[in-house]
């Protein structure tokens, strides 16, 4: 939830402030990454969850992240895939389409 008051995005567990805030979320004994922006008029969010291919990191993605960010909407942009299960996924393709570990 974004309050406006506080200027932050409440997720929970902790409230965050309207920034670009790079995050790291545990999964046993590995993090996936991902990226929070909040613009400062913020009317909504828009999450992007990639579990393989593309992820946080792409271009394309933030390209597309910054052109709603200006359009005045929060977007995280969410890998579901370790680094570690990432440099597996490159080179078989096993993960890509595991459901069960998505």
């Amino acid at each position: 939830m974004i309050n406006r008051e506080s200027n932050t995005v409440d997720c929970g567990l902790v409230k965050i402030p309207n920034s670009r805030t790079p995050l790291r979320t545990k999964r046993g004994d590995s993090f996936t990454r991902g990226y929070l922006n909040v613009p400062q008029s913020s009317e909504g969010i828009i999450t992007f969850v990639h579990g393989s291919g593309s992820g946080s990191h792409s271009q394309r993605n933030r390209s597309v992240a910054g052109k709603l960010n200006e359009d005045g909407l929060a977007t995280l942009l969410l890998d579901l895939l370790t680094t570690e299960e990432v440099k597996i996924d490159n080179q078989t393709r096993q993960l890509s389409f595991d459901i069960g570990l998505l």
